[in-house]
């Protein structure tokens, strides 16, 4: 398994709009791999905490579908660059819970 922490100085509306446009793409919001996905807002911008099943499945996701959605979204990747940090996980439990939102 593999987990990353994403903190991005970006404001909460940014991570929404990308966030819609992947499950465009997707056509859900449960892409093959990952595991958890969750996300809130902060005073300086949002925190993205996700696991999937594996590094090679996080990357292709984010090289092929993430990058499309920025694309789509005229979103660059010269801004600053988020603090990022890698864990590996140790226990994943994910009952199946959906919380509303409202995006």
């Amino acid at each position: 398994m593999y987990g990353y922490i994403w903190r991005a100085k970006e404001p909460l509306e940014v991570y929404n709009a990308l966030h819609k446009e992947i499950v465009d793409i997707v056509g859900s919001d449960d892409p093959e791999g990952l595991l958890v996905h969750l996300a809130y807002g902060t005073d300086t911008g949002y925190v993205m905490v996700e696991a999937w099943e594996s590094k090679e499945q996080s990357d292709a996701f984010s090289g092929d579908i993430v990058s499309q959605a920025m694309q789509r979204l005229g979103m660059s990747m010269d801004g600053p660059p988020p603090d990022i940090t890698e864990f590996q996980p140790v226990e994943v439990i994910t009952p199946q819970v959906r919380t509303p939102t409202s995006r």
